[in-house]
This record gives structure tokens, C-alpha cells and sequence, in this order.
């Protein structure tokens, strides 16, 4: 079921302002999310269709097993998830909705695969990291790719309404603590905030937005399951870089100009 925005507008658009997130159900036909699996796997095992690989790999075979598996923009090695998320209307049309943006960018995929007996991703808030770039603020379209049975299968969570806290610092690490909370606590603590967490059961093809500045992320997966799931990080089609040198998005930057292409940042939705 896609979000029908033209009956359910001020509704969806509230609980965004007040939570931080948007969950969205079978976003995806079946047909679709089965395509995206096998891709996604072909791509975290060192499999591109295009001949390129994804921009950062940070599991390859051979690597412990137990451990939580990344690679991102992944589009630029599969041209199944190029097409995706190139040709999809459903996931721009809900960004300018939730963000008031007249077009959007694709900022960076992000594949997440969470074996079995792995910690989780560290929680963080996205727009820590967007200082790069103008106006610095993104969505995350996060999409289920497997049956995940909530907080124990290594659900997304989120801290609801955090979105609305101030903006903190960049985490120690996304991966390998021991408590994939720790940083948010301390955040929460230091700040007077208390904390509400929120973890679903997905199935493939639901989808969740949220926010730029809303903490979340995963705790360990205590189930016998693989988590399998893809992020898309989007931003306002307008965005420039801003003169902050990135070690990994400056790269794209092209002389002296403060334009973002699309052979980089493949535009979305035009306004």
C-alpha cells in the first residue's frame, strides 16, 4: 500500500512532525522486493553487474560472519537497484511531501545485512554527518528486503520525537560496540531527554522515513534470522556541496563548482 497523500495529508504530515518517522507497509510489490534481494546479496558477496564497485565496502567474504555487513551506493554496482531507485515515483513523491522539497536527490544507499548473533548499528542521527553539503539535511527511506520480528531480529528502533532534540555529534563507531545505545543514552542524559523507543515487525517491502536528526538504529540480532534491508538517503534536489571538505563526498566535487551531479547524485524527482 502506498501512501494515498491527496486523503491522508495533514494526518501523515503530523505524525512526521511529531515522531520523526513514517511507516509506510508494502511500499514494495513482492515482484520487486525479491529482485532487490538477490541483488543485494549478489552485491555484499562481490557481485556487480555493472563492473564497478559499490563506493565503500565495509564486509567482503571471507570476513567474520558475525558481524553486521555494509556496502554503500550499491546503485553504482547493480543495475537492478540503479533502476529501482532511478524509476520508483512512490519513495520522491513521499520525500516532498514529509520534507517540502520541490525535488530530490539521491544522497547515498546504504546496504544492511545483519546476520544471526551480530551487535547492531550503533544509534546515531544522520544529519551529523551532512555538513558537506546545503542545506545538510536528508530522509532515509529504510526498506525491509526479509521477515523482521522486531528489536530481538535486529528491527530498526527509533527514539520517537527525538528529531526534535538538538543536533549531536558524530558516533565512535556504527558497528562494533557492545551497547548500540550507549551513545544515545549518554546524548539523553546530558540533555534532560527521556527516551522512547520504537521497533516494529516488517515485512518485505515495508518501508519506514524518517527524519534527518531522529536517533535510531539496532540492538543485537538474538534471532535465527538474517535482517536484510536497504536505506536510501535522500536530499533536497537543490542541494549544493558546501565548502566543508569531505574525505569521501568532496571527491565528487567537480573543480570549483558547487553543483551536484547527477552522474553522483542521481536526481530523483524533478520539481
Amino acid at each position: 500500500m502506498i501512501i494515498d497523500f491527496s486523503k491522508r495529508n495533514s494526518q501523515i504530515i503530523n505524525e512526521f512532525e511529531e515522531d520523526g518517522l513514517v511507516l509506510v507497509p508494502q511500499l514494495v510489490l513482492e515482484r520487486d522486493v525479491r529482485r532487490l534481494s538477490r541483488e543485494v546479496e549478489d552485491v555484499i558477496n562481490g557481485i556487480y553487474s555493472t563492473g564497478l564497485a559499490p563506493d565503500k565496502v565495509k564486509w567482503k567474504p571471507g570476513d567474520k560472519e558475525d558481524v553486521v555487513r555494509s556496502v554503500c551506493n550499491a546503485w553504482k554496482s547493480s543495475t537492478v537497484i540503479k533502476s529501482f531507485i532511478t524509476m520508483n515515483s512512490a519513495i520522491p513523491s513521499i520525500a516532498k511531501q514529509l520534507m517540502g522539497w520541490k525535488s530530490v536527490k539521491l544522497n547515498q544507499d546504504s546496504i544492511l545485512v545483519v546476520p544471526p548473533g551480530s551487535k547492531g548499528v550503533t544509534f546515531h542521527q544522520d544529519n551529523s554527518y551532512q555538513d558537506w553539503h546545503l542545506p545538510g539535511r536528508i530522509l532515509t527511506c529504510w526498506l525491509s528486503l526479509s521477515y523482521i520480528d522486531g528489536a530481538e531480529s535486529s528491527a530498526l528502533a527509533y527514539a520517537v520525537g527525538s528529531h526534535r532534540w538538538p543536533l549531536g555529534s558524530r558516533v565512535s563507531s556504527f558497528t562494533d560496540l557492545s551497547d548500540s545505545a550507549a551513545d544515545l543514552r549518554a546524548f539523553a542524559s546530558s540533555s534532560n531527554r527521556s527516551l522512547n523507543f520504537r521497533a516494529k515487525n516488517y515485512s518485505p517491502g515495508d518501508a519506514s522515513f524518517h527524519h534527518g536528526n531522529l536517533w535510531h538504529g539496532s540492538f543485537p540480532n538474538s534471532s535465527a534470522s538474517t535482517r536484510l534491508a536497504i536505506a536510501f538517503h535522500l536530499m533536497d534536489g537543490d542541494s549544493r556541496f558546501s565548502d566543508v571538505i569531505s574525505p569521501f563526498f568532496s571527491r565528487f566535487r567537480l573543480g570549483e563548482s558547487d553543483a551536484m551531479h547527477d552522474a553522483f547524485f542521481p536526481c530523483l524527482s524533478e520539481g
